[in-house]
């Protein structure tokens, strides 16, 4: 029987601020998900984690073998802190862990932030930590780890019904637009306290956007 790979993956918390759709951080809540490769499912009726994973079979051109799943489900499911993310980091790297590692850390990225629709929950999810990521022009997601001078502690509150994401974006005012809010990235910190180099530059990319 082959051996199953286990993958991890946490929780995040998103839209931090004035940094919609770009920021992010980890939260200590874990996902985890052991997989036996071999077993193909209907496609109807294959969740995100197969989905992730067929994802990185088709950008190598190689064959989905399918992949039987036990999960183990901390992450509340559509309360906002990125259940959906969780499930495509697993999917990706147990596939990619499977193929024997051909896409590297910024690849990776790209295809969860593909599947995601935004980068702001995934990145720090794939990469730990506090996060400012935005798509590029190119295409690539262009992220930075965003330091923090003091240890945090989370307090969550969890509803008791779904939001799943596009019932809460749907929510809001017909006046909200979303352009607007994702230039708002640029008051992340007052210009005199803006760090130079790389993580100001990506800052005022997002704001551009």
């Amino acid at each position: 029987m082959p051996q199953p790979i286990v993958a991890r993956a946490p929780a995040t918390s998103a839209n931090l601020g004035p940094g919609f759709d770009c920021l992010g951080l980890t939260l200590d809540l874990w996902n985890e998900v052991s997989a036996v490769a071999g077993v193909l499912q209907d496609p109807r009726q294959e969740n995100l984690i197969h989905r992730a994973a067929r994802s990185v079979f088709d950008a190598m051109g190689a064959q989905y073998p399918g992949f039987e799943l036990q999960c183990t489900n901390r992450i509340p499911f559509a309360r906002g802190l990125g259940s959906s993310s969780a499930a495509i980091a697993c999917g990706i790297l147990i596939a990619n862990h499977c193929l024997g590692s051909p896409l590297g850390e910024a690849q990776l990225l790209d295809l969860a932030t593909t599947l995601e629709g935004h980068p702001d929950n995934v990145a720090p999810c794939l990469l730990g930590g506090v996060r400012v990521a935005t798509v590029g022009d190119n295409g690539r997601v262009v992220q930075a780890r965003v330091p923090v001078a003091m240890r945090l502690h989370a307090v969550v509150f969890i509803p008791e019904h779904n939001v799943p994401t596009v019932d809460a974006r749907g929510g809001a005012r017909p006046c909200w637009r979303y352009a607007p809010a994702r230039r708002r990235p640029g008051q992340l910190a007052p210009p005199s306290r803006r760090p130079r180099g790389g993580l100001a530059n990506l800052v005022r990319r997002c704001a551009c956007r």
